[in-house]
């Protein structure tokens, strides 16, 4: 079963009198279950394809259907809800929340959603934490974490 489709997807960013062309026509589909791997070299346009099918940036022409859903021709609240929902990121750059434990930042997409009951539950947060080596570090804040000092 599709999970996700792009359909000649483009985008081009325009300068002055000039316009560069990233994604020149993109099509591809994702299926329930599949792990697909964007590769290439810097400037490929890999992070730009990437922020459109997250529904972060917008493609000059194109579409992307999530679940059969046209990302770009629903209202922006609608786009944001289907990114806490069905949509997860890991960057390059954590983004984490220094403030906050690594089982707080863990936690943020429940308290977002507004998932009261998931939120306070610190089962699932935590279970995800020990799978990436993490469990002896959930009370710790990002920046003394392995790997959590985003100035390196």
């Amino acid at each position: 079963m599709i999970i996700m489709q792009a359909h000649k997807l483009r985008k081009e960013y325009r300068q002055a009198k000039s316009k560069l062309e990233v994604l020149k026509g993109i099509d591809f589909q994702v299926n329930i279950g599949e792990v697909v791997a964007v590769v290439g070299p810097s400037g490929a346009g890999k992070s730009t394809l990437l922020h459109i099918l997250g529904g972060l940036d917008e493609p000059t022409g194109g579409k992307v259907l999530l679940d059969g859903e046209d990302l770009y021709r629903i209202r922006d609240v609608e786009r944001a809800r289907l990114r806490n929902e069905k949509i997860g990121f890991i960057f390059q750059f954590y983004h984490l929340l220094p403030e906050f434990s690594a089982l707080e930042n863990v936690m943020l997409p429940a308290l977002v959603k507004g998932d009261i009951k998931r939120s306070r539950s610190a089962s699932g947060p935590s279970s995800l934490l020990a799978q990436i080596g993490l469990k002896n570090r959930i009370r710790t804040n990002p920046a003394s974490c392995p790997a959590g000092n985003n100035s390196a």
